[in-house]
């Protein structure tokens, strides 16, 4: 089995060097634990000690007779039992979480309930809590992006999405046009899964999970370079923040860009207009659309002429409003 083959057996509890033993004993069933040793490139010892763990693991079992020869136990049963085990073990620990949380409630700061509203000032620690937040959310994370970041936004914050996306998460996010500017192409893609849409002013940063917790800029303590962030659990303050993005989701200019239906026919006005048109409205500079769009600066500058021309518009304000009176005639034929 190759290399990248392997590694997700951490997933159900098995260390890289149990993983390594187990794969050993798959690869070549019947061997003794010297033997297994030997291909392992470690001590025997070490060796039946690895072996011990998977046994115990229920991945391995030991052949009838001597000398001792291990054989691998059927994955699908074996690897399923220890994923039921870690499910049930993942089941405790949210329990567990649940109780202390109720504890700190009722115990905590008098009964003045200091879970409702947590400060987060330390940049580490920020960073860490809003991979903590995105990786929780179960059914919805709502968000507005605008700078400053806390990190330069890069592969990991959307492959981080994306796995999030893959366990049923729906993402609805708004943009502004700085942030929109810097962030990478792919994640405004009509097949990223994520809703996007674009206002020209956002008030703040913030991030909804599962309408449950929320994290949103603190005030900027007098001396402090910068300000921190809030965490807000379920309060009057929370359901108002969900009701502010539902207000300003309304108000915003869908996004989806599918960069094949961009570069196709570019004397098409019509195959450009759901894409240029919210862009330019938005106010994006040409750099910023081009690199959106992935296309060359002279590209975009044709393809905008086409498109004005096409609508009879001379600015982008204009473009933008002809063109939803374009849409909203055609919506009433069909």
């Amino acid at each position: 089995m190759s290399d990248d083959e392997r590694g997700w057996l951490g997933a159900v509890g098995v260390s890289e060097s149990e993983e390594e033993a187990y794969f050993a004993v798959v690869d070549r069933p019947g061997r003794t634990t010297g033997e297994l040793a030997r291909a392992l490139d470690t001590g025997e010892s070490h060796a039946a000690d690895l072996l011990t763990r998977l046994a115990r693991k229920g991945l391995v079992s030991r052949a009838v007779g001597t000398p001792l020869r291990w054989l691998p136990s059927p994955p699908d049963v074996a690897i399923e039992a220890l994923a039921v085990k870690q499910q049930e073990g993942l089941a405790r620990a949210r329990l567990g979480a649940a109780r202390l949380a109720e504890r700190i409630r009722s115990e905590g700061n008098g009964g003045a309930r200091p879970d409702l509203l947590e400060i987060i000032n330390d940049p580490e620690t920020l960073a860490l809590r809003v991979d903590q937040l995105q990786q929780s959310a179960e059914r919805e994370l709502l968000s507005f992006v605008k700078g400053p970041f806390v990190r330069t936004p890069g592969p990991r914050s959307v492959d981080m999405e994306r796995a999030s996306m893959d366990r049923g998460v729906a993402y609805r996010v708004i943009y502004d046009p700085e942030a929109m500017a810097r962030l990478q192409p792919e994640a405004f893609r009509e097949d990223s899964g994520e809703q996007a849409r674009l206002l020209e002013s956002l008030p703040m940063k913030l991030v909804i999970v599962d309408r449950r917790i929320a994290m949103l800029p603190a005030p900027i303590e007098p001396g402090a370079a910068v300000g921190g962030s809030m965490v807000v659990r379920a309060s009057a303050l929370l359901d108002a923040l969900v009701i502010l993005f539902e207000t300003l989701w309304e108000r915003a200019t869908p996004i989806g860009l599918d960069h094949g239906e961009v570069r196709a026919t570019p004397g098409n006005p019509e195959a450009l207009a759901d894409k240029l048109v919210p862009l330019l409205a938005a106010g994006l500079s040409d750099a910023a659309i081009s690199r959106i769009l992935q296309v060359s600066p002279r590209s975009l500058d044709r393809r905008t002429k086409a498109l004005f021309s096409s609508l009879n518009a001379s600015t982008r304000f204009q473009a933008g409003w002809l063109a939803a009176r374009r849409a909203d005639d055609e919506g009433r034929e069909r």
